[in-house]
C-alpha cells in the first residue's frame, strides 16, 4: 500500500484523551491497520492472475479509503518514571452502534451498526446501510443485487399463483354452482400472500376467458344450424345446390 499516506502525530496520554472525549474517535491499534493492509494487497495480487468479484473490488475500494482517513498518533505515556511510546490510529467517527442486541441461534450476542452521514462513508456509497460487527460489510451493490433478486423472487412467486388461481377459477367458473363473491372469497383464501388488486384482475380474465369461449361455441353451433337450414332447401329444390344434394339425387 505505497499509496497510502496516514496523517502522524506526536502527543501525551493526556492530550490524546482530552482529543478523544471531544471527537469520539474510532480507534484501531496497529495489528488491525496491519491486516487490513495485508488483505487488500492479497486481493490486489489476486486481481493480476484472475478476475475479482464484485465484493472483492468493493473491499479494496474502501479499505484503501479507510487507510487513507486515518490518522496515526504516536503517545507518549509516562509510565513510572519512564516515557513509554505507543500508536493508535483514529478517524472521525463512521458508525453508530446500536442499543438493541439480538441473539444468534447459538446464543451469541449480535451487535449492529449502521453507517453515518460522513464524506468518507459518501464516498463508499454506505451511508444508512446495517451490518454486523466482526462481519463483512455489505456493500450498496450487493445490496441492491439482494434486493433485486428478492423482488423478482416474488414477482414470480405472484405469477406462479395467479396461473394457478386463473385455472382454478376458470374450473368453478365452469362448474357454475358458485357466485362471483363465493369464488374470490375461496381464491383469496387459498392464495392469502395475493394481493386483492391482482386477484380481482385474475378473475376477471377466468371470466372473461370462459365467456368467450362459449361465445365461441355459440357461434359454431349458428354456423352449422346454417348449413342444415341450406341442405333442407337445397334438397326441396330452393337452394342453389351441393354435393350433399347431389348425392341425395343419385341415391333416388
Amino acid at each position: 500500500m505505497r499509496d497510502v499516506i496516514i496523517n502522524k502525530n506526536e502527543i501525551t496520554k493526556g492530550e490524546f484523551d482530552e482529543l478523544n472525549e471531544i471527537y469520539d474517535f474510532d480507534k484501531f491499534t496497529p495489528e488491525q491497520v496491519a491486516i487490513t493492509m495485508l488483505s487488500i494487497n492479497a486481493l490486489i495480487k489476486k486481481g493480476e492472475t484472475e478476475d475479482l468479484s464484485t465484493e472483492e473490488q468493493d473491499l479494496i475500494k474502501s479499505g484503501t479509503l479507510e487507510l487513507k482517513n486515518l490518522t496515526k498518533y504516536t503517545i507518549n505515556e509516562l509510565i513510572q518514571g519512564q516515557i513509554i511510546k505507543s500508536d493508535i490510529y483514529t478517524q472521525p467517527k463512521q458508525v453508530k452502534w446500536l442499543d438493541v442486541i439480538e441473539k444468534s441461534e447459538t446464543g451469541e450476542k449480535i451487535e449492529k451498526g449502521i453507517f453515518l452521514n460522513t464524506p468518507l462513508n459518501k464516498q463508499l456509497n454506505r451511508v444508512g446501510i446495517t451490518f454486523e460487527k466482526g462481519k463483512a460489510v455489505p456493500s450498496k451493490s450487493s445490496i441492491e443485487e439482494a434486493a433485486k433478486e428478492k423482488e423478482e423472487m416474488e414477482k414470480a412467486k405472484k405469477t406462479m399463483d395467479g396461473s394457478e388461481m386463473y385455472k382454478a377459477a376458470t374450473a368453478l367458473i365452469r362448474k357454475g354452482d358458485m357466485t362471483k363473491q363465493e369464488i374470490y372469497k375461496k381464491m383469496m383464501g387459498k392464495y392469502p400472500g395475493m394481493d386483492k388488486d391482482t386477484a380481482k384482475d385474475y378473475m376477471n380474465k377466468a371470466y372473461k376467458a370462459v365467456g368467450n369461449d362459449y361465445m365461441a361455441k355459440a357461434e359454431v353451433e349458428i354456423e352449422i344450424g346454417d348449413d342444415e337450414e341450406k341442405d333442407e332447401k337445397d334438397e326441396n329444390g330452393n337452394g342453389n345446390g351441393n354435393g350433399n344434394n347431389v348425392d341425395k339425387a343419385k341415391k333416388k
